[in-house]
């Protein structure tokens, strides 16, 4: 079955909303991209290398935690603005936000004397700034290939799309950021999908 996040909650979606042409994207430790033409039809029309392994690598430098798991939990309990760059950050005084956006992923963190900061510096806000930064690449890179296929609908799927998670949540949002008409949707079995994907 598949699924759609919809104001931060998982709804089902039926299954004649399933139709062709789309873009799946299986998110593993990098990301390849397929334009899905039919059920025999499909072609790689790109990918990136950042993926779930550079989430984790980076994870096990910053924070000394390597199991994905363990970093969504992590990334739950974070505030990214704490070491993010944001466009709170840049506004003048009196200037009003109508909504806050990050404009550089850990961009504080190089302002910071680390030794002085070291204890406000949190390994949640690592997290959370990291997997932002990742599922925000993903999804920019995987809405540029459809809107050049001309396609406006996206799967995800691969071990790094755990149901209903907080990384389905961030991509689901990362999507709609670059392009507020795309449809995103998810599987189930993502995981499964995605290890049958790369034998």
């Amino acid at each position: 079955s598949f699924y759609e996040i919809e104001n931060d909650e998982m709804k089902i979606v039926p299954p004649e909303d399933f139709k062709f042409p789309h873009i799946s994207a299986n998110v593993g430790s990098g990301v390849s991209i397929l334009k899905v033409s039919s059920v025999e039809k499909y072609e790689r029309v790109g990918g990136t290398l950042m993926g779930g392994g550079t989430l984790i690598g980076l994870s096990k430098l910053m924070t000394g935690i390597d199991e994905y798991d363990q970093i969504l939990e992590l990334a739950s309990k974070g505030k990214c603005e704490n070491v993010d760059l944001t466009k709170k950050d840049l506004l003048k005084e009196n200037e009003e936000l109508k909504e806050n956006y990050i404009i550089s992923s850990l961009g504080k963190v190089h302002q910071y004397d680390l030794e002085e900061k070291k204890e406000e510096i949190k390994k949640e806000d690592i997290a959370l700034s990291l997997l932002n930064m990742i599922c925000y690449h993903i999804a920019q890179y995987t809405v540029i290939y459809a809107e050049q296929n001309h396609i406006d609908t996206i799967y995800y799927f691969g071990t790094f799309t755990k149901k209903n998670s907080l990384a389905v949540k961030i991509l689901s949002k990362a999507s709609k950021h670059w392009n507020k008409d795309i449809k995103v949707r998810f599987n189930s079995n993502g995981g499964y999908l995605g290890t049958i994907g790369n034998r």
